[in-house]
C-alpha cells in the first residue's frame, strides 16, 4: 500500500520537526533542487543545512531518501513551489505501510502546522483556496483523512474522513 502524507505551515520549523520525528535515526540520502533549476541532485549536506538553505531561499525543495524502513521518501517544498498557489511550506512523506495512524498522530501532535492530509496512492491537491474547513477537499479522491486549523497552527484541528477511508474500515 502506498500512502502520501502532506502537511504545511506558515513557518518551516514545524514541517522540519515532523520529518525529523518520522525518520528518527534512520540513515538517508539527501537530494535538493536549487531555486534556479528544475533538476534534483544529490548533496552531502545535512538535513539541517538543506533546511536552512530552503529557508534562505537558496533551494526550492529537498528530499530525504531513507536506506530502509517504510518511509520511501520525505520532501519539503518552499512556498509557491513551481508556481503553485500555496503560501505555506509543505512536507510530504510517502509511506509504504498499512497502518496510517501512528504517523498521522505524530503529524497532528506538531504545533504550528495549519493543515495535514493523507492520500491513498497519491497526494491530495491542496492550494491556498483549500486552506479552510469550508473549502478543504474533504470529499475528493484520494483523501483518506484530512485536518485543518487556523494559520497560526495553534487552534484545535478540524478533522474529517475522506472517501478513501474505506480502505481502512474493517468490514464485519
Amino acid at each position: 500500500m502506498q500512502l502520501v502524507y502532506e502537511f504545511g505551515a506558515k513557518e518551516l520549523e514545524p514541517v522540519v520537526d515532523v520529518i525529523q520525528r518520522a525518520l528518527g535515526n534512520t540513515q538517508y540520502l539527501v537530494q535538493c533542487i536549487p531555486n534556479d533549476s528544475d533538476t534534483s541532485s544529490p548533496t552531502e549536506d545535512s538535513f539541517s543545512s538543506v533546511a536552512l538553505k530552503l529557508k534562505e531561499g537558496k533551494l526550492a525543495s529537498f528530499s530525504l531518501h531513507p536506506s530502509n524502513g517504510l518511509i520511501r521518501y520525505a520532501l519539503i517544498t518552499c512556498p509557491f513551489f513551481w508556481g503553485q498557489q500555496r503560501s505555506a511550506y509543505m512536507g510530504t512523506i510517502e509511506y509504504l505501510g498499512d497502518d496510517y495512524k501512528p504517523l498521522w498522530n505524530l503529524i497532528l501532535g506538531v504545533l504550528g502546522l495549519s493543515f495535514a492530509c493523507l492520500g491513498f496512492e497519491e497526494g491530495v491537491e491542496v492550494d491556498e483556496s483549500a486552506l479552510s474547513a469550508e473549502t478543504f477537499p474533504w470529499s475528493q479522491w484520494p483523501l483518506v483523512i484530512g485536518a485543518i486549523r487556523d494559520r497560526s497552527g495553534l487552534q484545535p484541528w478540524v478533522i474529517r474522513e475522506g472517501p478513501e477511508i474505506k480502505w481502512f474500515v474493517k468490514q464485519s
